[in-house]
Parts: C-alpha cells; structure tokens; sequence
C-alpha cells in the first residue's frame, strides 16, 4: 500500500511546480517508505499545487490490500479537494460495493452489449490499423 501511494506521489510530483515536504519526508525515512500517513499528508499538500489531478485504480479487486487501499482512498475522498478526480475499476463484488458506495457518484456496468460491442469494434479496429499486431 505505501508503495502504491509512493508511486502515486511520485508521479504527481514529476509534474509539480511546488513540491512541498518531498525532500524532507526523503531524508526523514533514510531513504525508506515513509509511514502511509506521512505519504498522505505529503500526496494532499502536492495535489493542491495542481488545477486538476487524476487518481486512476484499475482493478482494484486484484489488489491483495484491499482494504488498505480503501483506507487510503476514503481519506482521499475526505480531502473534498475539485482539482482531485478518482477513477477506479473493479469487478462488482459486494465487498468492493460496500467500500465504495458512500463515496462514489457514478456507477458504470461494463456488463452490458452496448459496452461490449464497442469494446469488440474498437479491439478489431485497432488489430486492422496497427501493422505490429498484425
């Protein structure tokens, strides 16, 4: 999990004008991960320096700290920050729903034919035009 918001932090900060606190939290943690707290206070002081910043999760149901994830994510969400989007993908399992529920305002089912079939038109499209997957 301090990983996952290590590289999170990281990431955000390539692209940072201001990056508040990185180098201290660096050399604070002789060079290890810092406590998640730390990390999350440091993430919330840099994404303020930006207009607009994407979280995106993919598959978050593989993800063996779940939980811990969810942690971190409900924190984020707390952060009530309008430059801070968060996308995640999951299989809609009812643990994931319970975690996700109060904090999500959008819902989309990828398990429908109108999603599938576009999703078919744009992987044969794709195989069509790109010669290296020929």
């Amino acid at each position: 999990m301090a990983g996952c918001l290590k590289s999170l932090l990281f990431q955000f900060a390539e692209h940072a004008y201001e990056i508040p606190n990185l180098e201290s939290l660096y050399l604070n943690h002789s060079g290890r991960i810092p406590p998640i707290p730390k990390l999350l206070k440091t993430l919330k002081e840099t994404l303020q320096t930006f207009h607009g910043a994407y979280v995106v999760i993919d598959a978050l149901d593989e993800c063996s700290k779940g939980d811990k994830l969810f942690s971190a994510l409900k924190i984020m969400c707390k952060w009530k920050s309008r430059a801070l989007s968060i996308l995640v993908t999951s299989k809609d399992k009812p643990e994931g729903r319970k975690n996700l529920e109060p904090r999500a305002n959008k819902d989309v089912s990828l398990e429908n034919s109108t999603v599938v079939h576009y999703i078919g038109k744009f992987v044969f499209r794709t195989h069509q035009e790109d010669t290296r997957l020929g």
